[in-house]
């Protein structure tokens, strides 16, 4: 947290967040006389208070909270490796990945055959391992970019029309988060698998191992929503936009 933000910067920003919470006040202070006016109902003086004290205090505690979810976060998945390094004598991890896969796509040049079945796969395993490192890339700076952003979502949560900005980012964050444990869960299934670099049937099982983990972003959204991390999605959606 301290080699993301710095004190000066996550002071500024909670300094910021803060101010809008002074002018969250002043638009409740102000919807509050008029409806002596035009008889809207709104929530009593008392319960704004109760619920500005409340979250302010979060907002102000809202890296210190991060910091924790990401710990939490971290310790799920490090046991889910501690587990594959006790039953497979390895950590599954993406540097026994590729390890691995430096064996399984290893190209001998007098029998490498770039249009055979054997080297399509080959070269889809590599594709999808490069896709990989660009996706999770993504999702490392996306998951920086919602910590910087917190106080504001927890700011939100103040007035009632602006909670949708909360439960968005809320859905977000834990989805890049749990994102990690559910990739630990897919390495450990395919570090499971004894793999035979001789056999075609071996190397299509690690091909969809591969095509797992390049899609388990999707997965996450379909179990609890949030972002898209994959290249080729937002490649389209780019292209989609600037087509039009």
């Amino acid at each position: 947290m301290e080699n993301l933000l710095g004190n000066h910067v996550s002071t500024s920003i909670i300094i910021i967040a803060n101010s809008l919470l002074i002018a969250f006040t002043l638009y409740y202070c102000a919807k509050l006389l008029f409806s002596h006016l035009t008889y809207i109902q709104l929530e009593k003086p008392y319960q704004f208070i109760f619920r500005l004290l409340l979250f302010a205090l979060f907002m102000n505690s809202s890296y210190f909270i991060c910091e924790q979810i990401i710990s939490i976060n971290s310790l799920i998945s490090s046991s889910i490796q501690a587990i594959g390094k006790e039953l497979f004598g390895h950590t599954s991890n993406f540097q026994s990945l590729i390890l691995e896969l430096n064996t399984i796509i290893s190209i001998e040049s007098t029998s490498f055959n770039i249009f055979s079945l054997e080297g399509m796969i080959k070269g889809f395993i590599s594709v999808g391992l490069l896709q990989l490192i660009f996706s999770y890339a993504l999702r490392y700076i996306m998951i920086k970019v919602f910590i910087v952003i917190a106080p504001f979502a927890i700011l939100s949560l103040i007035h009632s029309s602006t909670t949708w900005f909360f439960k968005n980012w809320l859905k977000a964050f834990l989805g890049l988060l749990f994102l990690q444990s559910f990739i630990a869960i897919i390495l450990l299934i395919i570090f499971s698998i004894q793999f035979d670099t001789a056999n075609l049937f071996s190397q299509i099982l690690y091909l969809g191992g591969i095509y797992a983990l390049t899609k388990a972003n999707s997965y996450i959204q379909y179990l609890i929503g949030g972002i898209s991390t994959e290249i080729s999605q937002i490649s389209s959606k780019f292209h989609n936009t600037f087509s039009k």
